[in-house]
């Protein structure tokens, strides 16, 4: 199953390029309207995590797959969720 979200990218690093790609979490434990945010571009998150994004912004690909822990988990593929399976 696959939907299709909506992005936003936050924040400006040294280079100009967003720091955080920002979208509703769309399934699991996930309570409605919540927000999940990664770090991409070479931001680092406080875990020291980050993000790599390509394609265009209203379709974009992230990698590795995004972990809202205690909520949701899923790979973002073309701009669309393909749900990992392990929050039912």
């Amino acid at each position: 199953m696959s939907a299709t979200p909506t992005f936003l990218f936050q924040g400006r690093n040294a280079e100009g390029l967003p720091k955080w790609l920002t979208f509703a979490c769309q399934w699991g434990r996930a309570e409605p309207g919540r927000r999940c945010r990664v770090s991409i571009n070479g931001h680092r998150n406080g875990s020291g995590a980050t993000w790599s994004v390509s394609g265009p912004p209203e379709a974009p690909t992230v990698s590795p797959s995004v972990h809202c822990v205690g909520a949701c988990h899923f790979w973002i593929r073309d701009g669309k969720f393909d749900h990992c399976g392990d929050y039912a």
